[in-house]
């Protein structure tokens, strides 16, 4: 079974306008906004090529960043999620053997596999993200904080998309 292409561009064109659209000004002016659009690269292949999966993931985030008026902040953010996410994966199931197409979804490999692997990314892109706002490390526990409790909004709303993504992949 190979990558369905127009459904994997139709998702981050989904994801995208969500959070552009939805998430960014419904949260607008509140610290802890969800960022939902991570789910597109966590969803990517297992086995994706690493330097493609970085490019799109700086690519991914120059566009977040553009809406946002951040200046690579959001790039940055994607690029450390892209870069640890085979560390990631290496970690939650040591010794696997992924298939080369593989999907990490929750249909293929459960909901406690998937949810350490989007909490794990998820934090990692949050921690990245807000210290890279601050841009300093005064006031560092409120700091991680603030990422920890984005994280956990983010990742139950990535979870909750995922969920029933697999309730309409089975049937």
């Amino acid at each position: 079974m190979g990558i369905n292409w127009i459904q994997k561009i139709l998702q981050f064109v989904g994801l995208s306008l969500l959070q552009i659209l939805v998430f960014n000004n419904f949260f607008q002016g509140v610290f802890y906004s969800p960022q939902v659009y991570i789910l597109f690269l966590i969803l990517l292949p297992i086995k994706f090529p690493k330097i493609l999966l970085l490019f799109i993931g700086f690519a991914t985030g120059l566009l977040m960043d553009f809406f946002t008026f951040t200046i690579g902040m959001h790039a940055a953010a994607c690029v450390f999620l892209c870069f640890i996410r085979p560390y990631v994966l290496n970690l939650i199931n040591p010794g696997e053997v992924y298939d080369n197409l593989s999907l990490p979804t929750i249909s293929r490999y459960g909901y406690i596999w998937f949810l350490k692997y989007s909490l794990l990314c998820t934090l990692g892109y949050n921690v990245i993200l807000f210290y890279l706002e601050k841009f300093s490390f005064e006031g560092f526990f409120n700091t991680l904080f603030s990422a920890l409790i984005c994280t956990i909004i983010s990742v139950t709303i990535i979870f909750s998309f995922a969920l029933i993504n697999s309730r309409t992949q089975k049937k």
